[in-house]
């Protein structure tokens, strides 16, 4: 059966039985770990960000995705968002340097 055959079914649904599926849907959504291809795109739509609640849902999204739901943030991750929401691009290499 095809998703478009799927969501045809849904749609005859009665409401109660779209909130059940709608409920499955945002489950597995917040539990499913992405694919590489996928939270490469997430990663490079972060860097490409100007926009800070962007870079934050991103951010958020990475994280579900890389973990698929299970809480867990990843170290680095959160070092690069605080640079880059202090607005600094400099790698720590480069700030001992320039001392």
């Amino acid at each position: 059966m095809s998703s478009a055959a799927i969501i045809e079914e849904i749609l005859h649904l009665p409401p109660a039985g779209q909130a059940e599926v709608i409920q499955f849907a945002l489950r597995l959504a917040r539990e499913r770990a992405l694919a590489p291809d996928e939270l490469a795109s997430l990663a490079q739509r972060m860097v490409d960000s100007d926009d800070l609640a962007e870079v934050e849902k991103l951010k958020s999204a990475i994280t579900r995705g890389f973990y698929g739901g299970r809480g867990l943030v990843p170290k680095g991750l959160s070092t690069i968002a605080r640079r880059f929401s202090a607005g600094s691009t400099r790698t720590r290499h480069e700030s001992r340097r320039d001392g």
